[in-house]
């Protein structure tokens, strides 16, 4: 094992398997990374009390170096941050100092080559389970839902959604939403699409996020609040592809089409944050507050839901009012979670208005902060998510972040 830890000393960066396993194969694969960092935290613990029960004297300077490292690692081991690996970098020339030349192996081995055989585990990873809609919304679901339910299980969750079996010719999934003609529904899929995202709301500890390349802020930012966050996190990321038949220029316009989905409300961003709770503020934040563009238009502009048109346009029609509807239900159902936790009688109570325009992320938490402590303030929007009259004369307080040369922020022009 020393000898193949000597050329291998990394911890398998990727692996994948059978895409209907892959919650199970990457649990796994946490599973027995965590039994192998508290192996190593038990045999640093060891390390550390034998050594402090030793006479000064009997210690060279580099085990005292080495010592109070490792006891600065066990005190940090569990922080999501670069912290762990910076100390190892300042370790790993201790610790082949003191090993020395000692080649022992088989059951004497000394504990300092057995911490050495785990070094691998001193920086805190980061597991990441990536997979497409079919795998999560269908035929996967059952392990992946086994993944979120438990807090103990500190594993990220990437869903790409395509709104289909994209691998396999485009079949239907229970991602694919109402009006869509594909493979096994060419007359149109007749069921609301399922909303992953709030299922997993459910559990109350896992982080949740709809993200889209409309907002590569929003995307940043809940990438960096997932992996922050201590137990399971769930990401969907809208993913336009070939099969979806985006016009006119196929996924040349894959930005573009990513912000019309967004803009029309046909996919909400969102972010779901347990932590949020801790500090007595709500959880639920709605990154895309107002619909600018109508759905229809959007529908428009997909083969998926033209040759449905053009086939049986009765049908057809039917079911896109029936996503239009849908859509803005479900728009004024998120906007109730994003500011139904204040104690006003009705939004119209608070005397403040808070806006921001952020590119980065920055101004937008600073102006959720200030909205959340102050008590004649409802919630924290985007300056594009309001009309000027709506403003109309209140106290207004405005958190604008320029980016680039002094630029505007997308979300304030």
């Amino acid at each position: 094992l020393l000898p193949l830890l000597t050329y291998f000393p990394y911890f398998a960066a990727w692996a994948n398997s059978l895409f209907e396993d892959n919650a199970e194969y990457g649990l796994g694969m946490f599973v027995a990374m965590r039994h192998r960092r508290e192996r190593l935290i038990k045999l640093v613990d060891e390390y550390v009390h034998k050594m402090e029960l030793k006479d000064a004297s009997e210690k060279t300077e580099t085990e005292a170096n080495l010592v109070h490292l490792l006891m600065d690692w066990l005190e940090m081991k569990d922080d999501k941050s670069d912290k762990c690996t910076l100390l190892f970098d300042k370790m790993k020339p201790l610790f082949e100092k003191v090993m020395g030349e000692d080649k022992t192996t088989g059951i004497h081995i000394p504990l300092i080559n057995k911490i050495w055989s785990d070094r691998d585990m001193f920086p805190k990873l980061s597991q990441w389970i990536v997979g497409g809609d079919g795998w999560a919304y269908d035929i996967g679901f059952g392990g992946l839902d086994h993944v979120e339910a438990f807090e103990a299980n500190d594993v990220n969750v990437l869903v790409v959604d395509t709104e289909m079996y994209s691998n396999t010719g485009g079949q239907m999934s229970k991602a694919t939403p109402a009006g869509a003609s594909v493979k096994f529904a060419v007359g149109g899929k007749q069921q609301r699409k399922k909303s992953i995202g709030e299922i997993f709301m459910t559990y109350e500890h896992v982080y949740v996020a709809s993200v889209s390349l409309a907002n590569q802020a929003q995307v940043l930012q809940a990438f960096l609040e997932a992996d922050k966050h201590q137990g399971p996190s769930f990401i969907v990321a809208y993913s336009p592809c070939v099969q979806q038949g985006v016009r006119p220029r196929g996924l040349d316009d894959m930005v573009e089409e990513s912000r019309f989905a967004v803009d029309s409300g046909y996919w909400p961003l969102y972010r779901y944050n347990p932590d949020l709770v801790l500090e007595s503020k709500n959880p639920f934040v709605l990154d895309s507050k107002k619909l600018r563009k109508e759905v229809t238009s959007f529908l428009q502009r997909e083969s998926r839901f033209i040759n449905l048109k053009k086939k049986h346009p009765e049908v057809a029609d039917s079911l896109i009012n029936k996503m239009n509807g849908d859509v803005h239900h479900r728009m004024e159902h998120l906007n109730q979670l994003a500011s139904g936790y204040k104690a006003f009688d009705h939004e119209d109570d608070a005397t403040v208005k808070v806006l921001f325009a952020s590119e980065t992320g920055t101004a937008a938490r600073l102006a959720r902060d200030f909205a959340d402590a102050c008590v004649l303030s409802h919630v924290a929007d985007a300056m594009d998510d309001v009309d000027v009259e709506d403003i109309d004369g209140g106290t207004t307080v405005f958190f604008i972040a320029t980016c680039g040369q002094g630029a505007m922020p997308q979300n304030g022009k």
